[in-house]
């Protein structure tokens, strides 16, 4: 399958990203002086999967939000929560990055494949289904 990538949409998608990485690293920030890091990564991770949909949707591809896309958006944030949680881990249990930058870092990992996988999912739909 093709993918059809732009340079504008990509910046769109990069503004986005800058957005919602800007809110959850806020929420990230706050919460390790009151709980595990680890555990203020999941929360301030997945209160970003909704800000992230939204952003995506109406702002980066421009489509119309429905069950199918609800349903599968998750699963870029699936992907990409386990591929950050296992750097982010490795990064701090190892002394190579403060647990305080650590998500910050990981990003250079995952926004490629993020970018791919939420252009798929949101764009790309069975016209049968």
């Amino acid at each position: 399958m093709k993918i059809n990538i732009s340079i504008q949409q990509f910046m769109k998608f990069v503004l986005a990203g800058i957005l919602n990485t800007s809110f959850t690293y806020g929420i990230y920030y706050l919460l390790i002086f009151i709980i595990d890091y680890r555990l203020s990564y999941i929360i301030s991770f997945l209160s970003g999967i909704i800000l992230s949909f939204i952003l995506h949707a109406k702002m980066v591809f421009k489509v119309k939000i429905d069950l199918y896309k609800i349903i599968m958006y998750p699963l870029v944030y699936l992907t990409q929560f386990s591929i950050s949680f296992i750097f982010i881990t490795l990064f701090v249990e190892n002394g190579i990055v403060n647990k305080k930058i650590a998500p910050l870092l990981v990003l250079l990992i995952t926004i490629p494949i993020t970018f791919v996988i939420s252009k798929l999912i949101l764009t790309n739909r069975n016209k049968n289904a």
